[in-house]
């Protein structure tokens, strides 16, 4: 009989994050314009498809790699899939890169 000792085994799950208003340039608390892929212009769409794959870009330079949302078929684009499966420390350290990451998104603006 197989007996499993290791009770140091993480696990977990995903949570989505909206990270809309980063596409769209707009402050904390304003209201997000929807931005589903029916209602775009095919040109609105491939733009904020762009954004969304230049915020995985740039979170992938500062060490942190989650999924585009479009990549499984989201109703709007700016949806990212985050998983963690990490000890609590590492999952922190990921989330203040996220964090640093979209300040610079931020303060970079879409021009």
């Amino acid at each position: 009989m197989l007996w499993l000792t290791d009770t140091l085994r993480n696990a977990g799950m995903f949570i989505w994050i909206d990270l809309r208003r980063f596409l769209v340039g707009l402050p904390a608390g304003a209201d997000v314009p929807n931005l589903s892929i029916h209602r775009l212009s095919p040109e609105e769409k491939q733009e904020y498809q762009r954004r969304e794959k230049e915020i995985g870009s740039r979170l992938r330079k500062n060490g942190v790699v989650i999924a585009l949302g479009s990549n499984f078929f989201t109703e709007e684009l700016g949806w990212f899939r985050l998983s963690f499966t990490a000890v609590k420390e590492a999952l922190e350290v990921g989330l203040e890169r996220i964090w640093k990451t979209l300040q610079e998104v931020e303060a970079s603006g879409w021009n």
